[in-house]
């Protein structure tokens, strides 16, 4: 990192502090993470998200993110050098570019990295996403590590070959060295009051051979909007407390770009509820400090979040965070979502 830029980020960082402070509603830096969807098609029916809720439903448009559009967008990237999580509502690897795009934004000088159920990977796209340019990738393994409860959680996924395309990857990435992504096992599983948020040994266990560099722990959740309502079978999350919300960090920190261009407030908003710009017709700068935004910066600083559907929804800001800095030294982490991590 040059230090001119260098120079800039402890700039932004330090208005960032001030502005999540102050709860402002215009942000004198650029957003430090943008979500970027390759697609919200998804090849699995996980009970627990609202993709498979809303899978048939014609309100939400769903399709493939344009490489022409991806481009458009480079100079602000560019200049702005955000980390981005190249997935959103659907799973990238469907996507038949995503290796080029990864390349596209590496070469952007992006910290890219990437969410996937691994159930479609293959030898060919494995190689080509650990010769992307790929800084990590994240591998969905839920469950306590035996078929059964995998396959209740990632409905259409088939847990054998899911987890033997992880473990032909680790292997693969093993054999470039350093010159590959940081791999990750991430957990999903549902609450359970007085246990430990940890990765199960079981699923430790599938990966001795070739171990990812961190294993990643987190609990199942209520998404925000009318997920919670949709469920056929409610199943129980952290506890909250009911209106007692908190201003939500990431209106301070990201951006959610949709395949068509179309900027969502929330990376939990699948259903595509509150937009608040369009890169095919603004910059992303005039988004991040256009008024949608900032009106919900202000109704957040006003505790008045129960005005906007799918934030009087959100568990996770009925929640306080886990310590006074939570989501605040990192850009990337949530401030609210309990997880946990180990190297083994």
């Amino acid at each position: 990192m040059d230090l001119l830029f260098q120079s800039k980020l402890i700039a932004w960082r330090a208005a960032f502090w001030a502005s999540h402070a102050l709860a402002t509603e215009r942000a004198i830096y650029p957003p430090f993470v943008l979500n970027i969807e390759p697609t919200n098609y998804c090849n699995l029916r996980c009970p627990f998200c609202p993709v498979s809720q809303m899978s048939h439903d014609p309100s939400v448009a769903r399709g493939f993110l344009d490489t022409e559009l991806l481009k458009g967008l480079l100079p602000e990237i560019r200049a702005w050098r955000p980390m981005i999580a190249i997935n959103l509502g659907g799973e990238s690897t469907i996507h038949r570019d995503l290796h080029h795009m990864i390349r596209l934004l590496s070469d952007a000088g992006c910290y890219v990295f990437l969410d996937t159920n691994a159930a479609l990977l293959t030898d060919d796209i494995s190689v080509q996403l650990v010769s992307s340019g790929l800084a990590e990738i994240a591998f969905c393994v839920d469950g306590e590590g035996d078929a059964q409860s995998y396959e209740a959680m990632r409905k259409r996924a088939n847990f054998d070959k899911t987890t033997r395309n992880i473990r032909h990857f680790l292997k693969l990435a093993q054999m470039r060295g350093a010159n590959r992504p940081k791999t990750v096992i991430k957990n999903i599983r549902y609450y359970q009051p007085g246990h430990a948020l940890e990765v199960p040994p079981a699923i430790k266990d599938l990966f001795r051979e070739a171990p990812p560099d961190v294993y990643r722990a987190t609990w199942a959740d209520y998404w925000p909007g009318s997920h919670a309502d949709g469920l056929e079978k409610k199943y129980e999350v952290e506890g909250f407390t009911r209106g007692a919300y908190q201003p939500c960090t990431n209106l301070w920190k990201k951006l959610a770009i949709s395949w068509d261009g179309k900027v969502f407030a929330c990376c939990l908003d699948l259903n595509r509820t509150v937009e608040i710009g369009d890169v095919t017709k603004q910059s992303m700068a005039e988004i991040w400090n256009g008024e949608p935004l900032r009106a919900l910066r202000r109704i957040h600083r006003e505790n008045r979040q129960n005005e906007v559907a799918l934030c009087r929804s959100c568990t996770m800001i009925q929640r306080p965070p886990r310590t006074a800095l939570a989501g605040l030294m990192s850009f990337r982490r949530e401030r609210f979502t309990p997880f946990s991590e180990t190297s083994e």
